[in-house]
């Protein structure tokens, strides 16, 4: 049945991962037992539904076979707790975000690594006292037994598709994408000034810009195409909302464009500052004993780049491989019938 199938999906996706088997092949056994004792005349489908309303949602039954039940933060308001938690850290990050950019618009800032820090150590504060009360708060709850119902009316019929199960592709991510893709065309390429090396001369704050300030204009159209592949890979997971093919073969080739763009920048001496490169360098040779020059660590950035883009092409495969095939318990519950 399709919708057993989508149960016992759902039931996996929420199980440990230890003991994953075990609790798919138990809640399937409990299934079976009462489609047994069940000797009414109702149709398959009735009698499944009826089972998977008597047995709940999913994440109850999940928790009801786990070995070892006794969490500081129990199953009762598990859910509720972390919905709680990642919209109050939203909330928190966004105000103090705009709280401080605020604050400095009006009153200034003294140097950019200053303003850095500061915000660092702000909303690190704040997401540590927001965690620390919120679980206090929880734990409370479940010393005396409170219990925070998110769904109160479940039903099978809400179960999503099998296809999509583990492939939804939280927004927060290709958001978040976008965001730092955003930033990082902008300070590169507006505020390539600020990029660069601090020092402090005379109780006074200097930089030595990373860029040639003076022909780095002619590059504009490198840029251009880093911004929009890498724009591309997240616009891509926007649309679709889920791993496919399609979606992969996208986000791995807009990857690699933007890598191919770096290796080409790097090989173009004219964007570079010179003083830059050469205090890299300096300070290489202050800390290890090994000799770089400018074309030895062109070739280690160059290997970083490529295994980044390795590492994060071979996830995306991993992923939509996975959900393409489904894992050997799932694909005997497939061909199993009642």
């Amino acid at each position: 049945m399709e919708l057993l199938e989508r149960y016992m999906c759902v039931v996996a996706k929420q199980s440990p991962i230890a003991e994953r088997v075990r609790i798919v092949k138990e809640v399937r056994y409990l299934v079976d037992t009462k489609y047994t004792l069940d000797s009414t005349d109702d149709s398959d489908e009735i009698k499944i539904t009826r089972i998977l309303l008597d047995l709940g949602p999913p994440n109850k039954i999940v928790h009801q076979f786990l070995r070892q039940p006794h969490y500081i933060i129990g199953p009762g308001v598990y859910d509720a707790y972390w919905r709680i938690l990642r919209l109050v850290f939203w909330v928190v990050s966004i105000s103090l975000t705009i709280s401080m950019a605020i604050s400095v618009a009006l009153t200034g800032y003294t140097t950019i690594f200053t303003l850095i820090i500061n915000y660092l150590t702000a909303i690190t504060s704040a997401l540590a006292q927001s965690f620390l009360w919120i679980t206090l708060v929880f734990i409370v709850f479940e010393r005396r037994g409170i219990m925070i119902k998110i769904q109160d009316n479940w039903h099978p019929n809400m179960l999503p598709p099998v296809s999509k199960l583990g492939g939804n592709i939280p927004l927060l991510e290709p958001f978040l994408g976008l965001a730092c893709t955003t930033i990082f065309f902008v300070l590169c390429y507006f505020t390539h000034d600020i990029i660069g090396i601090y020092y402090q001369n005379n109780n006074q704050w200097s930089v030595i810009p990373l860029f040639n300030t003076v022909t780095l204009q002619s590059y504009l159209p490198f840029f251009l195409i880093i911004f929009a592949s890498s724009s591309a890979r997240e616009i891509a997971k926007i649309m679709s909302g889920q791993w496919n093919y399609p979606v992969l073969f996208v986000t791995t080739s807009g990857t690699f464009i933007s890598i191919f763009i770096f290796i080409v920048l790097l090989y173009q001496p004219m964007i570079w500052n010179p003083s830059f490169i050469d205090v890299i360098v300096d300070q290489l040779h202050a800390m290890t004993p090994i000799v770089y020059d400018w074309q030895s660590l062109r070739i280690v950035l160059i290997s970083i780049l490529l295994g980044i883009g390795l590492i994060d092409s071979v996830i995306n495969i991993h992923r939509v491989y996975q959900l393409h095939h489904l894992p050997p318990f799932l694909s005997t519950i497939r061909e199993e019938k009642l």
